[in-house]
């Protein structure tokens, strides 16, 4: 993850500027920009390149909230959608400091402050303030919202920046009276209370790792990987027959009959496409036979599970999932990491199903 570094802390700020600007603005720097990593859950969630709002900029002033990934529009300007482009050459502008051109000023030689009065005159004027309460209320988290932040994990994939309303969503996630315009809520799935207690493996782990014994590490990682795959197996293999009952139960024959018939249903083209893509089958004919089912790896420190074309996010999954201030919390409850693994195949394949539904035919 990228450091603070590109956020600049105001090191070489001295007295003479702090008393030009009549604020301690080198303390007030690191509060806000503390303030903000401690609310956001864990990727660089800062844009690199100037993210800024035109009335701001017109006044000299720009907030560090204007670069967090989740902040679409001004939080001091209701509908004041930022920019990242320079209104004349149309290229962004990297937001880090430099020699190349004076303060407020494109390369092109655009200036995006106006005014001619000095600086410090229209800072000492200009007092943003809040107006969106959405953003007021995420700098407002408290010690309970901020443990609930952190227990969040995002695919590395998903994009904040590209993600509409995503703080919106991440707000209703950790504070249940939250009230939010987001139309598509999410929806909370708890395991039991006991299910962290099962699938002890640390004691054994630790065991083997302090005596070095290199062929028990061997053992104990391929057992574990190997409830995991099997685990994964049982839940796509339900998934699939709950769909023959339901969905696809006027289309089994379909199934059946696909290189048979000159007309293709396409429930059947999707559901065998589907499973084709998710075990990575060779020939779609194969999906109707258990032999030729996709076999876990052989390595026995490689995670492995049925989903073939999922392999790197449940690997990403995992890693997040051990890194989150336990390394060994897959060897402290086997059942916790399979239920987790579980409930996320579960949705990944189910959309995968919908995806081929839809397919434009």
């Amino acid at each position: 993850m990228r450091t603070k570094k590109h956020l600049y802390p105001l090191n070489l700020c001295d007295e003479r500027i702090i008393e030009l600007f009549g604020h301690p603005i080198k303390q007030l720097n690191k509060d806000y920009i503390d303030l903000i990593f401690k609310k956001y859950p864990g990727n660089d969630y800062f844009r690199e390149d100037l993210t800024y709002c035109k009335r701001c900029l017109n006044k000299g002033y720009h907030s560090i909230l204007h670069q967090f990934k989740l902040v679409h529009y001004c939080p001091f300007h209701i509908n004041a959608k930022l920019n990242n482009r320079c209104p004349q050459c149309k290229i962004t502008i990297p937001y880090r400091l430099n020699d190349d051109c004076s303060g407020f000023r494109c390369k092109c030689g655009y200036t995006f402050f106006k005014d001619n009065a000095h600086f410090h005159v229209i800072w000492k004027e200009y007092q943003p303030r809040i107006v969106s309460p959405v953003i007021e209320r995420w700098v407002s988290l408290n010690d309970q919202n901020q443990k609930e932040l952190d227990r969040i994990i995002l695919f590395s994939e998903i994009n904040p920046d590209k993600v509409p309303n995503m703080m919106e969503r991440l707000l209703s996630m950790i504070d249940l009276d939250h009230e939010s315009t987001v139309k598509d809520k999410h929806f909370i799935i708890k395991s039991h209370s006991n299910l962290y207690k099962q699938g002890k493996r640390l004691q054994h782990y630790k065991k083997a790792y302090d005596s070095l014994d290199e062929r028990a590490l061997e053992r104990i990682e391929r057992k574990v990987n190997e409830e995991i795959y099997d685990s994964s197996v049982n839940t796509f293999t339900a998934i699939c027959s709950k769909l023959l009952k339901t969905i696809l139960k006027k289309h089994r024959t379909c199934i059946e009959r696909i290189d048979i018939d000159k007309e293709i249903c396409p429930y059947a083209y999707a559901y065998l496409h589907w499973r084709h893509c998710v075990e990575g089958l060779g020939k779609h004919w194969r999906v109707c036979s258990r032999f030729f089912r996709k076999k876990p790896t052989h390595l026995y420190y490689q995670l492995d599970t049925i989903s073939a074309q999922d392999q790197y996010v449940l690997h990403r999954l995992i890693s997040n999932w051990e890194d989150r201030k336990n390394r060994n919390r897959k060897y402290e409850s086997v059942a916790a990491t399979k239920w987790v693994i579980n409930r996320v195949i579960h949705f990944i394949i189910m959309n995968h199903f919908k995806n081929w539904l839809e397919f434009d035919w």
